[in-house]
């Protein structure tokens, strides 16, 4: 098949950028909070567990804290973004209400614990469909 005819492949570097997609979302986040570049995994995201909000570079504890009130969308240990490979994926860590990656839930009330993240723009909700925790996670 001649080259003219060949679907285009996305031009992907590897580099993951995590936003707040929604206005209330980011209200939870300190001032100045729009783009974070994800540059080790896996990178740990849940709830604030009293510390204030702010994001953590290493370490065993998340690397991403959100401030949530009662009735909880977000569990303390909630959910990763891994790399495998090339790959790179959204697990959720058992958290009650799961995890939506692109429309598909995630979590073990559902068929899986993960969710490919595709090149290009993804949409990432922590909790049910009535979250304000929405983020678009870029893999450029």
């Amino acid at each position: 098949m001649p080259p003219s005819l060949l679907s285009p492949v996305p031009s992907v570097t590897g580099t993951v950028v995590l936003s707040p997609l929604t206005p209330l979302c980011a209200s939870k986040f300190s001032e100045g909070f729009f783009t974070l570049e994800i540059q080790d995994f896996p990178f740990r995201i849940g709830r604030d567990e009293g510390n204030g909000h702010n994001y953590r570079a290493s370490g065993t504890q998340n690397n991403l804290s959100v401030q949530d009130n009662e009735p909880f969308q977000v569990s303390r240990k909630h959910c990763f973004i891994e790399k495998e490979g090339d790959s790179f994926y959204v697990r959720d860590n058992g958290s009650s209400l799961g995890t939506i990656v692109n429309g598909v839930p995630i979590g073990v009330r559902q068929i899986s614990l993960s969710e490919a993240l595709k090149p290009g723009e993804n949409t990432l909700m922590l909790g049910t469909a009535r979250s304000s925790f929405k983020f678009l996670v870029e893999i450029l």
